[in-house]
């Protein structure tokens, strides 16, 4: 039999689904992870934790399943919102995910988001979101 999976990468969870070839599901994952709020208005996620999420949906999936070679035909991911992630020379995050939930102005996240770039040279630790 064939199977697919889908991840959907949520705001406080990613949650994967394997199906069979006729659209049913097979395994289910939920796996969470907090949605940081430090401060009004701000709303970030740590890339670190959703990444262990999803590897640990596909984990739990494909363990339970236990599909012959072969049989997995595909995986989807979806992750509808838009986040910012500012990442150094070597491509590793500097910043948690500046999430689509962040309600302060646009000057505020802008200044942010210079902050962090004069910084990213020397690793120093990033400011806080502030208003």
């Amino acid at each position: 039999m064939d199977y697919m999976i889908g991840v959907d990468i949520g705001t406080t969870s990613v949650k994967t689904v394997l199906f069979d070839n006729v659209g049913k599901v097979q395994g289910y994952s939920n796996n969470l992870y907090p949605l940081y709020q430090d401060v009004p208005d701000m709303a970030e996620e740590d890339p670190d934790e959703i990444f262990s999420a999803i590897v640990d949906g596909l984990t739990t999936v494909l363990r339970k399943a236990n599909l012959s070679k072969g049989e997995l035909k595909g995986v989807s991911f979806s992750a509808a919102m838009h986040s910012l992630i500012l990442l150094d020379e070597n491509h590793k995050p500097m910043t948690r995910a500046i999430t689509w939930l962040i309600t302060g102005p646009l000057s505020t996240l802008t200044n942010y988001v210079k902050t962090v770039s004069v910084n990213k040279f020397t690793r120093k630790p990033v400011p806080q979101f502030t208003q």
